[in-house]
């Protein structure tokens, strides 16, 4: 079968279209239709190089048909592809404006469940004034003014009540996990 692949390869080149191309090299449909014609070559009965040349003709069509079915099946369809680049951009896309929301991580959002039950937890441990006043200074982000009203003290005690409050609530979390004024 030597001085056919040429043949076969311009023949090949004319049946795959260009939106397929990319899909399909035709020296690989080439070389497919060449290994079935070697696998099948005691079936052969024809005598000249025209009949050689019309049965691997037969061969690569049938190797054309079947490849160009398969990339047409819904899962391989070729219309259906998207270039890589186009891709890759659109997933660039997404992560750089998840990042610039600015919302936090998820990672970052367990983190901050993990501290709250925490503090919770801390703030079970302090004696009822001293939840009440760090509640209504960070919870409800009253002043120190406000809050002496509220709980009918002098600014004054209050002010003392929430450095004893919090001084407590530092020696149960430490340092790092007190409440942020607002």
């Amino acid at each position: 079968m030597p001085g056919y692949r040429a043949y076969l390869r311009r023949i090949a080149q004319g049946k795959i279209g260009e939106a397929l191309r990319a899909k399909v090299d035709e020296s690989d449909i080439v070389q497919q239709a060449l290994l079935q014609a070697h696998q099948s070559i005691a079936d052969y009965r024809g005598a000249t190089r025209a009949e050689m040349a019309g049965w691997l003709r037969q061969i690569l069509a049938r190797v054309l048909s079947h490849t160009l079915r398969d990339l047409r099946r819904a899962k391989r369809d070729a219309a259906q592809d998207r270039p890589l680049q186009a891709a890759i951009d659109q997933s660039t896309a997404c992560v750089d404006a998840w990042l610039a929301d600015g919302s936090p991580s998820p990672s970052e959002r367990i983190i901050a469940r993990e501290e709250t039950a925490r503090l919770v937890e801390a703030l079970k441990g302090l004696s009822e004034d001293h939840r009440e006043v760090i509640a209504l200074r960070y919870n409800e982000g009253l002043t120190l003014a406000e809050i002496a009203t509220v709980m009918q003290r002098s600014q004054t005690a209050t002010a003392g009540l929430l450095h004893r409050a919090l001084s407590s609530l530092k020696k149960i979390m430490g340092d790092g996990m007190l409440p942020k004024p607002p």
